[in-house]
C-alpha cells in the first residue's frame, strides 16, 4: 500500500509543478516578458496551494472515509472539463487595452488552471492522512510521502527546461498534461478503493478522523519526545528528525507562528533569488525553475526519514552567506555571473535547510498532519503575496529581498554567553549603530571618487559597515538589527553613482531618473542598468548619448537606412528615455512600441529628457503595450527601418528574439526595408541569438561590438554597444558600413530561438 501512494503522491506533484512554468510561459508573452509575471503567478500558486490544503483539512474532519474518496474523485473528475489550458482571444484584447496587469494575470491563472491546480495541491495532505488510518508499519508516521510529493515535484521543474521544452510545444504540452491528470484521477480513485474495501485499514472506514490529538494506532499513554524539548534545544544541537513526530506539546499560537515564520522566510527569500536572476539576464523557465527546485529540494532533505540536516556547520555558514549577498545588492554589484549565481542560490539552499530543518523537527503527530501543512503552506503564501503583490505596491524599490535578509538574521545561532558583561553589551549596541552611521559617513566619501573609481567606492561605502556587522553574529537579534539598520542607512544615503530626482516602481520593474555625480548628465535606469542619458547642458540636448551615440553603431544603422530605396517609416520597440528620436527627420513618422507607463512618463518630462519634446519627425507616436501584441495591428510591409531595443534592466524580453517574433517584424518590414537589434547585455551573447535567427529567416546580417572605450568617449555620455543590421537582400550592407568595425559571423547551429524553447547554456558569458 505504501508503494501505491507514494507513487500516487509523487505523480500528482509532478503534475502540480509541471503546470506552474507551463501556465506561467503561455501567459509571459502577454505582459512584456517582464520578471513580475513568475513572483506574481507564484503567489497565486502558492494561494492556491493554501486553498488545496483548507480543503483536505476540511475533507478530512468533517467527512467518512467513503465520503472522502467519493468527493475528491468527483471533483476531479469535474476539474478535467475545464482541459486541457487555452488562453481566449478576449484575454489577449484586455491586456492589450491597459487593463490592470497585476489583476489580469491573476484572473488568467484562476480561469486557466486554478480549479484542477486547488485539487491537485489537496492530495498530498489528503492522501497522507488516507495512509495513516491504515494497518501498514508505516502509518505512524506517513511524513515520508511528504518527501516522495517533493520529489515528484523537483523531476517535474528539472524536466520542464531539459526534456519538456525542447521536445514539446506549449500546446503540445497541455495536452499531455490533461492526459497525466486523467491518469491520476485513476490512481486516486484506486488508493481510496484499496483503503475502504478495508485492505489494511486500521480505522472504521464510516467514521471521520476523530481529531483528538491521538494516533489510532497508539496507545494514548505511549510515550513520545516532547515537542517543548525539541523545539527548545539550541540550533547548534543536530535535531532529532529521525523520531516519530511529537504528540506532547499543545498546538498554541505560539507554536503555529513559528511555524508560518519559519516557512514564510524561504519562501520570500525564493522569490527574491528569482527576481534577482532574471532582472538581468532572462525571464524564462530556466531562471524561475532553479531557485524553486532548490527551495523544493530542502524539503525533501529535511523531511526524509532520518534527516539530520539542521547540522552545526549550516546555522554558521548562514549569517556569512546573509552578509556577503546584503553587500552584492547594497553595493550593486552585478558580476561576474558565474560568481554571484552560485552566491545566491547557496545562501537559499543553506536557508532553507535550516528554516524547513526546524520545521521537520517539530512536526506534530499525523492527526494534526493537515493542519501542521495549513500553516507552512500559510507562511508560504504570506511570503509569495509579499514578494508578489504587496512589495511592488508599498516599495518604490526592491527592498522584499534584503528586508528578507535581515529577518534571516534572527534564526542564526545564539553563540554568545547569555551572562554577557555590561561592558560587552553596550559594545554591542554600539556596534549596531555604528553599522548605519559608517555607511552615511562613507556614502559621499565613495560619490567623490567618481565613476572611474566606482568598485574601489563601493568596497569602501559598503565593504567596510558589513565588516562591522560581522562582528554581531554571535546575536542574533542585534544582528538582525545591524542589517536593518544598514538598509534604511543605504535609502537615506542614496546611490554613489549620482543623486536620485523620482523613482517609481510598478509591474514591470523599478524605474528612477538620477542626476550624475558629477551633474552633467540626467539619466534614465530601470533596475541595475542605464537606459538613456542626456546633457543636462540645453547646448548638447540633442545629442544621442549612451548606447545611441553619434560615433558608435547605431548612426551606421540610419545612414544604411537613408540610402535605401524604402518606406519612411520607423518603428522603435523601446523607449527608454528617448535617446533614439534624436536621429528622425522631418520626412519620416516614428512609432515607439513601449509596455511601462511609468517610461513613457519620465521620457515625456521635460524637466528630465527632451529627446521627445525636440524630435524632428513629421510624426510621433508611442503605443503602450507589449511590442508583439501591438506591433500585429500596424498595416503589413509599413516600416521601413524596425529596431528592436527593448529591455527589462539588463535582460531582452525573450519572446521578442524568437522565430515567431522575426516572422512578424518581416511581415511588418517594408520592401527593401532594415532590421536593427540593440543587443548589449553583460551576461548573455545575445548577439548570437539575433545573428542565428536572421539567417534562419533567411536574411543578410551584419554586427558590431564596441569593446573599450576612451576616456573621451566616456566623459561625453558614450557606453559601449553592440548592434545586430539584418535584411532581406545585401543592398548596400557589405558597401556602405565600415568592414573595420562591421562583421559577418557564422550563425550557431541550434540556436534559434523560438516561443517553446530558449536554451540559455550556450549564450552566458561565464
Amino acid at each position: 500500500m505504501a508503494r501505491l501512494f507514494a507513487i500516487t503522491l509523487f505523480a500528482s506533484a509532478l503534475l502540480l509543478f509541471w503546470v506552474q512554468p507551463l501556465v506561467a510561459k503561455l501567459l509571459l508573452p502577454y505582459l512584456g516578458g517582464s520578471p513580475t509575471v513568475w513572483n506574481v503567478a507564484m503567489c497565486f500558486f502558492q494561494a492556491a496551494l493554501l486553498g488545496g490544503y483548507a480543503w483536505a483539512h476540511w475533507l478530512g474532519n468533517r467527512a467518512s472515509l467513503q465520503a472522502q474518496v467519493l468527493t475528491h474523485a468527483l471533483t476531479l473528475a469535474a476539474a478535467a472539463l475545464l482541459l486541457p489550458f487555452q488562453i481566449s482571444a478576449r484575454a489577449g484584447d484586455q491586456i492589450a487595452a491597459g487593463a490592470n496587469p497585476f489583476l489580469w494575470l491573476l484572473a488568467q491563472l484562476a480561469l486557466l488552471c486554478g480549479l484542477p491546480f486547488v485539487l491537485l495541491a489537496a492530495n498530498s495532505p489528503l492522501l497522507q492522512t488516507w495512509f495513516a488510518r491504515s494497518a501498514d508499519p508505516r502509518a505512524r508516521d506517513p511524513y515520508f510521502l511528504f518527501a516522495a510529493s517533493n520529489a515528484g515535484s523537483l523531476l517535474a521543474l528539472l524536466a520542464f527546461p531539459l526534456a519538456l521544452e525542447p521536445a514539446l510545444r506549449l500546446v503540445e504540452q497541455t495536452r499531455a498534461w490533461a492526459f497525466g491528470y486523467g491518469l491520476l484521477v485513476i490512481l486516486i480513485i484506486g488508493c481510496g478503493w484499496k483503503l475502504v474495501r478495508g485492505v489494511g485499514t486500521g480505522a472504521r472506514a464510516g467514521e471521520p478522523w476523530s481529531g483528538n490529538g491521538c494516533d489510532p494506532h497508539v496507545p494514548a499513554d505511549s510515550p513520545g519526545p516532547s515537542v517543548q524539548s525539541v523545539a527548545s534545544a539550541p540550533i547548534t544541537r543536530p535535531l532529532a528528525n529521525d523520531r516519530t513526530p511529537s504528540r506532547g506539546a499543545p498546538l498554541d499560537f505560539a507554536r503555529r507562528a513559528r511555524w508560518v515564520g519559519l516557512s514564510f522566510l524561504p519562501s520570500s527569500l525564493m522569490l527574491g533569488v528569482t527576481q534577482y536572476l532574471t532582472t538581468d539576464v532572462a525571464t524564462i523557465p530556466l531562471l524561475w525553475i532553479l531557485p524553486l527546485a532548490i527551495y523544493l529540494l530542502t524539503f525533501v532533505v529535511t523531511f526524509r526519514p532520518g534527516s539530520r540536516p539542521d547540522s552545526l556547520w549550516l546555522p554558521r555558514a548562514l549569517p556569512v552567506l546573509t552578509l556577503a549577498v546584503l553587500f552584492t545588492i547594497l553595493s550593486g554589484v552585478n558580476d561576474p555571473i558565474w560568481a554571484l549565481f552560485p552566491l545566491h542560490l547557496g545562501l537559499l539552499l543553506v536557508a532553507g535547510l535550516v528554516c524547513h530543518g526546524r520545521l521537520a523537527a517539530d512536526r506534530p503527530a499525523a492527526e494534526s498532519l493537515t493542519e501542521f501543512y495549513f500553516w507552512l503552506s500559510l507562511g508560504g503564501v504570506l511570503g509569495g503575496v509579499f514578494n508578489g503583490l504587496l512589495a511592488p505596491l508599498v516599495f518604490d524599490r526592491v527592498a522584499e529581498y534584503p528586508l528578507a535578509l535581515a529577518a534571516l538574521a534572527l534564526v542564526a545561532p545564539l553563540r554568545a554567553s547569555s551572562e554577557e558583561s555590561a561592558f560587552r553589551r553596550l559594545a554591542g549596541w554600539l556596534g549596531v549603530g555604528a553599522t548605519g552611521v559608517l555607511l552615511l559617513a562613507l556614502i559621499p566619501v565613495g560619490q567623490s571618487l567618481g565613476a572611474e573609481r566606482a568598485q574601489l567606492a563601493n568596497w569602501l561605502a559598503f565593504g567596510l559597515p558589513c565588516v562591522v556587522a560581522f562582528f554581531l553574529v554571535d546575536h542574533p537579534k542585534r544582528f538582525a538589527l545591524a542589517l536593518a539598520w544598514l538598509l534604511a542607512a543605504s535609502w537615506l544615503a542614496g546611490d554613489a553613482r549620482g543623486t536620485t530626482l523620482a523613482r517609481e516602481r510598478n509591474f514591470f520593474g523599478v524605474s528612477r531618473v538620477t542626476r550624475s555625480a558629477d551633474g552633467r548628465f540626467h539619466e534614465l535606469w530601470h533596475g541595475s542598468t542605464v537606459h538613456g542619458r542626456q546633457f543636462r547642458d540645453p547646448r548638447h540636448q540633442r545629442m544621442p548619448l549612451s548606447y545611441y551615440h553619434l560615433s558608435g553603431p547605431l548612426r551606421q544603422v540610419f545612414d544604411e537606412f537613408r540610402h535605401r530605396d524604402t518606406a519612411p517609416h520607423v518603428a522603435v520597440i523601446g523607449l527608454g528615455a528617448g535617446a533614439m528620436a534624436a536621429y528622425a527627420r522631418t520626412n519620416e513618422t516614428w512609432t515607439f512600441y513601449e509596455i511601462d507607463p511609468v517610461v513613457i512618463r519620465f521620457a515625456r518630462d521635460t524637466n528630465y529628457f527632451t529627446y521627445l519634446h525636440d524630435c524632428a519627425a513629421r510624426q510621433l507616436d508611442i503605443v503602450t503595450g507589449d511590442a508583439r501584441l501591438r506591433l500585429r495591428e500596424a498595416p503589413d510591409a509599413r516600416y521601413g527601418l524596425i529596431v528592436l531595443d527593448a529591455f527589462s534592466s539588463d535582460a531582452v524580453p525573450v519572446h521578442l528574439l524568437t522565430r515567431e517574433a522575426m516572422r512578424l517584424y518581416l511581415s511588418k518590414l517594408a520592401p527593401g526595408g532594415l532590421l536593427a537589434f540593440h543587443v548589449s547585455n553583460r551576461n548573455l551573447d545575445v548577439q548570437a541569438v539575433a545573428r542565428t535567427l536572421a539567417r534562419d529567416a533567411g536574411l543578410v546580417c551584419v554586427e558590431r561590438s564596441e569593446e573599450e572605450l576612451g576616456e573621451v568617449e566616456i566623459r561625453f555620455g558614450k557606453d559601449a554597444a553592440q548592434w545586430v543590421m539584418a535584411a532581406r537582400e545585401p543592398g548596400g550592407l557589405r558597401q556602405r558600413v565600415s568592414p573595420e568595425f562591421w562583421q559577418e559571423p557564422n550563425p550557431i547551429s541550434g540556436l534559434d530561438w523560438s516561443d517553446a524553447h530558449s536554451s540559455l547554456w550556450r549564450v552566458i558569458r561565464w
